[in-house]
């Protein structure tokens, strides 16, 4: 299996190394598409965000904060990827949601792993992110990227 070109997951919750268990089931989600991710161990390295900088093609970040924030700062488009409590904060919270406003606004798509989930966020913002939400369900299958393709054969 090839890497997608030009793709790139920022994240907090991802495993360092085979010991270690925090989000193990997106490790597994990403591995299926073979995409290269940028985890916690190394996100907020000067080195990897000034990379973030020069790079092109697409981010995928994971929670709005940090991955979303990075994402934002790096001036290239990117998926906004909500996994939860970023869609309840926004919700609960006025400041909060006033706060990822502008993340939300830039990101090309926003995906999220429950139609709840993209409910509770869009609700949040009185639908303002309809047009560009999507529900893709963990673990994510190359089927949701390659529709008109066999994955087994790809």
């Amino acid at each position: 299996m090839t890497m997608l070109k030009n793709v790139l997951a920022i994240t907090h919750c991802y495993p360092k190394d085979n010991k270690d268990s925090s989000g193990i089931w997106l490790k597994r989600a990403f591995e299926r598409i073979n995409v290269l991710v940028i985890g916690k161990w190394d996100m907020f390295s000067l080195r990897r965000i000034m990379e973030l900088r020069k790079g092109k093609g697409l981010l995928i970040a994971c929670w709005v904060i940090p991955a979303g924030i990075l994402a934002y700062l790096s001036g290239r488009p990117y998926i906004m990827y909500c996994l939860g409590l970023d869609c309840f904060w926004a919700k609960r919270h006025k400041t909060i949601a006033w706060l990822f406003r502008p993340i939300l606004d830039r990101s090309v798509k926003m995906t999220f792993s429950s139609r709840h989930l993209m409910e509770t966020m869009n609700a949040a913002y009185g639908d303002r992110f309809l047009s560009k939400s999507q529900v893709i369900h963990l673990p994510v299958s190359n089927k949701e990227f390659y529709p008109n393709e066999d994955p087994v054969n790809r």
